[in-house]
């Protein structure tokens, strides 16, 4: 299974704020390896530098998808205009 496909996965069912953290937690277990890999002088250390980029981009894509749905949300919720009267809202529905 491919990056890709446990990243979707984890998306569906943990949501993608819960993704994001995964991401997040992700990235920095490879650059932990990536560390203790250059230490000890092994070959293989660029899958690491790999794995780091790959989840650092998804989160940031990720944050980028989740702002823009969260400013959709607050910007589409029509609110009726309220204003306020002897410290008593009024609706300007229920005004005439």
């Amino acid at each position: 299974m491919y990056n890709k496909e446990i990243l979707e996965a984890l998306v569906r069912e943990f949501g993608v704020e819960n993704a994001i953290i995964y991401c997040r937690m992700e990235s920095r277990k490879s650059q932990l390896m990536l560390n203790d890999s250059k230490r000890r002088g092994d070959i293989g250390s660029s899958e690491w530098e790999h794995e780091r980029d790959w989840w650092k981009e998804n989160e940031t894509e990720l944050l980028t998808i989740k702002s823009k749905n969260d400013e959709f949300v607050r910007t589409s919720k029509k609110q009726p205009k309220v204003r306020s009267y002897n410290k008593t809202v009024v609706s300007s529905k229920n005004v005439r």
